[in-house]
């Protein structure tokens, strides 16, 4: 059976307010997809499990303290726009950056802003040379490997901050990967869409040391 906004609302448990602004977002995208190719269009069955609750999950791994969130190659809004429409409910104090390369995704994700009421910076240029953002927490999700996420993530997170990344049944793989270059601390999170999947938490990152 499809898993489908009532489902959702059940499972996260948020208001009729945020189903709406999310059924909003979601017609938007439909809209603008042919256009702006954001997402695969046999996706859109599927979307609320696939993408939205995919991203929604993110939030809950947040720290408490986290004020500013930037959200890297956000593309059609996953996660970034998900994550900022459940915080306007849940985490109010929460303001997040979108960055994305792609003009046309980027006047999208201003007017789904505009059209939901859901405050968001969106950023435009690539994620490598765009000015750093000083982040809280940085998310991205399908943007590339660990090992080149976590460099991109650097340029943007504020020293102490928070990565987190839903990945795919490599994540193992990639974590071993990243390893070789990086230094953090990760918790390694099962996903709530895909049991081979995980959501890997990710601070005191810093590169690692070349011996000589």
């Amino acid at each position: 059976m499809t898993f489908d906004a009532a489902q959702f609302q059940e499972h996260e448990n948020v208001s009729r307010e945020t189903i709406e602004r999310l059924e909003l977002y979601l017609s938007l995208l439909e809209a603008w997809n042919p256009s702006a190719g954001m997402i695969a269009k046999s996706t859109f069955a599927d979307i609320w499990f696939r993408h939205v609750l995919d991203s929604a999950q993110l939030l809950r791994h947040f720290p408490n303290e986290a004020r500013t969130g930037v959200d890297l190659g956000s593309g059609g809004g996953f996660p970034g726009m998900v994550l900022a429409v459940m915080s306007a409910e849940r985490r109010p104090e929460l303001q997040f950056a979108l960055i994305e390369a792609n003009q046309r995704r980027c006047q999208f994700l201003r007017h789904v802003s505009i059209c939901t009421g859901v405050s968001v910076e969106v950023v435009s240029g690539r994620v490598e040379s765009c000015v750093p953002q000083e982040a809280d927490v940085v998310t991205s999700r399908g943007l590339a490997s660990l090992i080149k996420l976590v460099g991109l993530a650097e340029r943007h997170l504020k020293t102490g901050g928070t990565c987190v990344f839903p990945k795919g049944a490599s994540h193992e793989v990639e974590i071993e990967e990243a390893e070789h270059v990086w230094e953090f601390t990760i918790e390694n999170e099962p996903s709530v869409t895909r049991e081979e999947s995980a959501v890997l938490v990710l601070s005191d990152i810093g590169r690692r040391a070349v011996a000589e």
